[in-house]
């Protein structure tokens, strides 16, 4: 599904070079466990890791929401 993304798309830039995150470097980027499974090819995991919303941040903004909007409400 996601075969169309090259290698240069999947890298990243360093100084003068491309460098490849590692699925693992990329969960925990995401704020995902190293053990969390993705069973997907190496482009699609990229891919997936790279689309979602991180854990941590969702939660911090959900208690922002909840404290500053929904608490007020109670």
């Amino acid at each position: 599904m996601y075969d169309y993304l090259t290698d240069e798309q999947i890298g990243a830039l360093g100084s003068n070079e491309t460098c490849k995150f590692s699925i693992d470097e990329l969960k925990k980027i995401c704020s995902f466990p190293t053990d969390y499974q993705l069973t997907v090819n190496y482009a699609q995991q990229w891919e997936r890791l790279c689309r979602i919303e991180p854990p941590f941040m969702m939660k911090a903004i959900a208690e922002h929401i909840y404290q500053t909007i929904l608490k007020q409400h109670d």
